[in-house]
């Protein structure tokens, strides 16, 4: 895996500072109060739940999605469903998303957001994180479906399924 975060331990001692926050992971050291759990609830593993998948896909008006446990197992699952592929990674990004694409023989490469329109072109997999991670940039979902479409396209008149 690839190294993250911004050091924090070794700022702290750099600079003689045991207060500060790493923003740069994602882990907050003071966590949301969650409610306490029943004991019964560590007996058992969770059982699927049509209505949990039908409730994101509303909220996200997808017609498809998969719940996976975390990110990370995504981001390290995907590259592996596809044949080897052009995929356009937008930039910058987390890191984790390059690195696996171009760990599975596929010509990976990074493409600044503001000319992800243009590398569709070069494309069969294109890899966008909405809201992205580290600078919260978002694109508008009806740019994101117009790629979809077009990715889509050249795929069915490659014969491709």
């Amino acid at each position: 895996m690839l190294e993250h975060g911004g050091k924090l331990r070794e700022a702290a001692q750099r600079y003689g500072r045991s207060d500060w926050l790493d923003l740069s992971t994602g882990l907050n050291p003071n966590g949301y109060p969650a409610p306490a759990l029943p004991a019964d609830a560590w007996h058992r593993l969770p059982e699927h739940d049509p209505a949990l998948l039908q409730a994101a896909q509303r909220y996200y008006r997808a017609q498809q999605m998969l719940a996976v446990a975390g990110t990370q197992a995504a981001i390290q699952a995907l590259p592996r469903l596809r044949p080897p592929s052009r995929v356009v990674v937008a930039s910058p990004s987390y890191a984790e998303h390059l690195h696996h694409w171009s760990q599975h023989g596929h010509q990976a490469r990074a493409v600044p957001y503001s000319e992800l329109g243009a590398a569709i072109a070069t494309a069969d997999v294109l890899v966008v994180c909405n809201p992205n991670n580290p600078t919260g940039a978002s694109v508008p979902r009806a740019t994101l479906l117009q790629w979809a479409e077009t990715l889509a396209a050249r795929r069915r008149l490659a014969g491709r399924r």
